[in-house]
């Protein structure tokens, strides 16, 4: 079988646990997500949220650029 991951012990890991933990973003870029996140959502919703939800295409496709860019690398 084929490894998923680069790294061997994460592959180990996800084979005997079935998940692994990978730490992409740093504590800064999730604050930057979270802090543009409550700008333009100042209350708390309830249940699933997407983006596809928001009438306004203009901030949808904002929203959707700002994400792409802390994901990029």
């Amino acid at each position: 079988m084929k490894p998923i991951l680069q790294n061997s012990l994460l592959e180990k890991q996800l084979l005997e646990t079935g998940y692994v933990v990978v730490p992409f973003l740093t504590a800064y870029e999730v604050l930057a997500l979270t802090t543009f996140y409550y700008e333009y959502h100042p209350k708390q919703l309830e249940g699933m949220y997407a983006t596809a939800h928001l009438p306004n295409i203009d901030l949808r496709m904002k929203m959707n650029n700002v994400i792409k860019e802390k994901f990029e690398r």
